[in-house]
């Protein structure tokens, strides 16, 4: 069916028009043999406006042709002048119009080529939100190019990234084989050892030193982080209140403990300073006494895992009072702040290869590994 014989105007009430949120669509522009040429996503009459802007540019281009033709004949005649005089001209207005055609984008070129009325528009999804709409665009374009890359799309760019693909440095948006996507994309593990060397370089001690006088707890808020945690507004102050506990940590432990790293699968998303004393680890029942309060971003959560423990305690199934959590370490020296500062730059964001601390007992008698029932684990060495 020809354009002339549609309602444009109740086709684009249909899609979504003004203030309504999911008025976008995403749409194909293809040959006659529903080859694909272009991806677009837009709102209202959108789809028509190619052809519209396409035939706009040869009007265009005809009245240029036009005016170039006028300035060379200004001062002549066709009688005036010899065959060999037109035909150089004649030359001049084709070379003239050839070089702005070539000026044209290559969609606009595939739509003057196709025709007038020869343009097969598709919508392909509707009822989108912008944001939806930009995803759906950018993962059919990376798609046909992937799928034919012999009949390239007239997109000028793949598409939109989404928020973690602009997070990545490692990487663009493109349709990729998963081996490919594991070189380009996925940041390398740092070994465990790092830490300790950055830890070691920003003390200014010696290995055997910062072994003995670093402890750092490794908690692990797998079930917690990507459901309370990623994607709120105050994600770091729920990050802080799902590592803060309650955890199983052994009274000889807690003057070894400096650092505590929250860890959603082997991704650090979390590093909290903790005096090495008792003040910062603190069970339930003595809170009121310090006046502290319990986190308060996910309490209904803590509150329920309290529950658990409580009910455990009272089964015997757990020793009474060997669970607390920990609240942040108030800083006053300026080497402290800026060593917790530098161990934020350097790993926040980073993964860890855990190997060193499966394979090795120099790496347990530093780092206490707990999950997040708080039961600690230590894997057997072979």
């Amino acid at each position: 069916m020809e354009d002339k014989e549609l309602n444009k105007e109740l086709i684009c009430n249909t899609l979504g028009q003004g203030n309504d949120k999911k008025k976008y669509y995403v749409y194909m522009l293809c040959d006659a043999d529903k080859k694909p040429f272009y991806i677009g996503k837009g709102e209202g009459g959108r789809i028509w406006q190619h052809e519209e802007g396409a035939h706009a540019k040869e009007e265009e281009i005809d009245e240029e042709v036009r005016k170039f033709e006028e300035e060379l004949n200004k001062n002549s005649s066709d009688e005036e002048e010899d065959e060999e005089k037109k035909a150089k001209k004649k030359q001049q207005v084709k070379d003239f119009r050839s070089k702005l055609e070539n000026e044209l984008s290559e969609k606009y070129k595939r739509i003057k080529d196709l025709g007038s009325g020869n343009v097969t528009k598709v919508i392909v999804k509707w009822g989108l939100t912008n944001d939806e709409a930009y995803m759906v665009e950018s993962a059919l374009i990376n798609m046909y190019k992937f799928i034919d890359s012999k009949n390239p799309l007239t997109n000028i760019a793949n598409g939109h990234m989404s928020k973690k693909e602009k997070e990545n440095r490692y990487c663009k948006t493109e349709a990729q084989k998963i081996e490919d996507f594991e070189t380009n994309c996925v940041e390398p593990a740092k070994p465990l050892s790092e830490i300790l060397d950055v830890y070691q370089e920003l003390k200014g001690c010696t290995v055997e030193t910062a072994a003995e006088g670093c402890g750092i707890l490794f908690v692990k808020i797998n079930h917690l982080y990507p459901n309370f945690c990623k994607g709120f507004d105050d994600e770091k102050n729920r990050i802080l209140d799902a590592a803060s506990g309650f955890w199983d940590v052994a009274q000889e432990r807690l003057d070894k403990i400096e650092y505590v790293f929250a860890l959603y699968q082997s991704q650090i998303v979390g590093i909290y300073s903790v005096n090495k004393d008792e003040k910062n680890w603190i069970q339930k029942k003595d809170l009121k006494e310090t006046k502290k309060k319990l986190p308060s971003a996910i309490k209904d959560i803590r509150e329920s895992e309290y529950k658990k423990i409580k009910n455990q305690i009272k089964n015997r199934t757990l020793e009474k009072g060997k669970y607390r959590m920990f609240f942040e370490a108030d800083l006053t020296s300026e080497d402290d702040k800026n060593r917790l500062t530098a161990l934020r730059e350097k790993f926040i964001g980073k993964y860890i290869d855990f190997s060193e601390y499966i394979n090795g007992e120099y790496w347990q008698k530093i780092f206490f590994n707990f999950e997040a029932n708080g039961e600690f684990k230590k894997k057997k060495t072979n």
